[in-house]
């Protein structure tokens, strides 16, 4: 039996409002770094264990569109892209 490794990402709109929490399932992906390292305000926040980019349609619509791995946004991300 053969396992396939996949990175999934989970995108939601932090409390505040002014930011996307987006979650990996593996921490290790250069592609998935090099990708969030192109969004505005991205920054890894490591007592989330999680990127942080800004909450703009910009951002959320090149998370939600282009991003190298499967991406499960929440409503409220979906709604901005």
């Amino acid at each position: 039996m053969t396992t396939i490794s996949r990175t999934l990402l989970t995108a939601a709109i932090a409390a505040s409002g002014t930011k996307i929490i987006v979650r990996g399932t593996r921490k290790d992906d250069s592609a998935v770094a090099g990708f969030l390292h192109t969004l505005p305000g991205s920054r890894w926040v490591a007592a989330q264990m999680a990127w942080s980019v800004d909450a703009t349609p910009a951002c959320a619509y090149r998370l939600c569109s282009t991003a190298p791995a499967e991406v499960e946004a929440d409503d409220s991300v979906l709604e901005m892209a």
